[in-house]
């Protein structure tokens, strides 16, 4: 779970979202691997895409939910992270049809 965009940790110097920024890159460098649920990206959060592009090969899914299979932004992430981790579904269904998958990292 990461705090509000990284970008605006500029505008908060000194702050508790500093130190929570730079333990979240701890726990991302160490992390095998990276899953966001619910959260796409958008193009008003261009520091959070650029500061997450770092960590794209251990991001492995990226799970959001749009009416349209053809949305442009899901067209948008799926140009940037691949058709194979970007995900159109439902994150409750998900989680439900993928437990296994967080359970094996206890």
């Amino acid at each position: 779970f990461i705090p509000m965009a990284h970008g605006k940790e500029l505008f908060l110097h000194g702050t508790l979202y500093n130190f929570l920024w730079v333990k979240a890159f701890n726990y991302l460098s160490d992390a095998r691997e990276i899953y966001f649920i619910g959260y796409g990206f958008p193009e008003t959060d261009i520091n959070n895409l650029i500061y997450f592009w770092q960590f794209r090969n251990k991001i492995k899914n990226i799970i959001v939910y749009y009416e349209n299979d053809n949305d442009p932004e899901l067209s948008r992430l799926r140009k940037l992270f691949g058709s194979n981790v970007v995900k159109n579904v439902d994150a409750k269904k998900f989680l439900s049809d993928n437990m296994h998958i967080f359970y094996r990292f206890k």
